[in-house]
């Protein structure tokens, strides 16, 4: 179902992420699990604001909404931590 049956994008809301029970800490993590957390977590919503971008603005506008984990300090899954501070920082 597209916009066609539903009508006009105003409100986009990115939430985009995973976790995994292989994440560690940075010395740990295995780069598949880095680039697997990258792609999901970040680009996940850079694809989801490229596409929404184009039918906000036919539409005259509306807002995006991305969020991510709250920063807590931990020695543990660095990727994840990493791409949720991606998405809140911008």
């Amino acid at each position: 179902m597209g916009l066609a049956q539903l009508g006009n994008l105003k409100v986009v809301f990115n939430n985009a992420g995973i976790s995994r029970a292989d994440y560690d800490d940075a010395v740990k993590t295995t780069e598949d699990v880095w680039d697997l957390t990258m792609k999901v977590n970040v680009k996940g919503v850079f694809l989801g604001c490229k596409y929404a971008v184009p039918a906000l603005l036919r539409n005259g506008g509306g807002s995006i909404i991305n969020t991510g984990t709250p920063w807590r300090p931990s020695h543990r899954i660095a990727s994840h931590r990493i791409a949720s501070h991606r998405i809140a920082s911008h």
